[in-house]
């Protein structure tokens, strides 16, 4: 449950069409997890000590660079262009949805691997 909350704070909240689809043998992990709120929308149960419930992102990129810069993950020498290149391929790596997900075929074409592997085949031919 914490893990869930977790990605709520940096995805967002998993869409209703989602969660609605965990039928059968799941609908007792998505009760577990989940409740509809008053808006008739699903949202993840508190905690048991909480008394109410993490307020999930709204803005993914955001809270992906947010994460990121707080680990200095972010190299002084790495141009942000890099960065928010890199931080672009995170997320089309983690949205819920899998068919708007970036596929391995994709990702191999994202411009921050592809930079990568240039920098890489410089380093080498030197």
């Amino acid at each position: 449950n914490n893990l869930l909350h977790l990605v709520e704070l940096v995805l967002g909240m998993v869409p209703d069409e989602i969660v609605d689809r965990m039928t059968g043998e799941r609908e007792e992990h998505r009760d577990q997890f989940f409740e509809r709120g008053l808006d008739g929308r699903w949202r993840l149960k508190p905690r048991d000590n909480e008394t109410q419930g993490v307020v999930p992102s709204t803005n993914p990129i955001a809270s992906l660079r947010g994460i990121f810069n707080d680990r200095n993950l972010a190299p002084e020498d790495n141009p942000p262009a890099n960065y928010d290149i890199f931080v672009d391929l995170i997320y089309k790596m983690l949205l819920y949805n899998p068919n708007e997900r970036i596929t391995p075929a994709q990702a191999l074409e994202h411009p921050f691997i592809v930079a990568g592997e240039r920098a890489t085949a410089t380093v080498a031919a030197a």
